[in-house]
């Protein structure tokens, strides 16, 4: 699993920002047998259908959208299923006993586009990536 995002734990800098300063962030997850994959987290308050991956077949799901730059708590939904981020770099506990991951989203001024990828081990192997 591979992430191409700068990580660390700042989670109330998305704040200070104004929507002006939004940043394209682009993710992608690959899942084999998945049907519908999601992203949720307090980027767009737990949302489990607020933003969906568009399929771009043989189990690759991809989507862009604009954030202030900050530090997020997310999670994909995959089939309905909540599922951790296994690329993630850095993890907070969330009250339900289980992970958050977490997204940097940098400045355009350090980086023209935030991007982060996450494969499943099965999807990776198959792709020839080691894990």
């Amino acid at each position: 699993m591979n992430s191409n995002i700068a990580r660390d734990h700042d989670e109330h800098s998305h704040s200070e920002h104004s929507p002006l300063g939004r940043v394209p962030v682009r993710v992608s997850f690959v899942h084999p047998d998945a049907r519908a994959v999601f992203i949720a987290g307090t980027f767009n308050d737990w949302n489990e259908e607020a933003e969906p991956l568009q399929d771009l077949g043989n189990g690759r799901w991809w989507k862009e959208f604009t954030l202030v730059p900050g530090t997020y708590e997310y999670r994909y939904i995959v089939d309905g299923e909540w599922q951790d981020d296994p690329s993630a770099h850095a993890r907070v506990d969330n009250p339900y006993g289980g992970v958050n991951s977490l997204l940097q989203v940098i400045s355009k001024d350090k980086s023209p586009l935030a991007e982060h990828h996450s494969l499943t081990k099965e999807a990776a192997r198959h792709a020839g990536h080691a894990l």
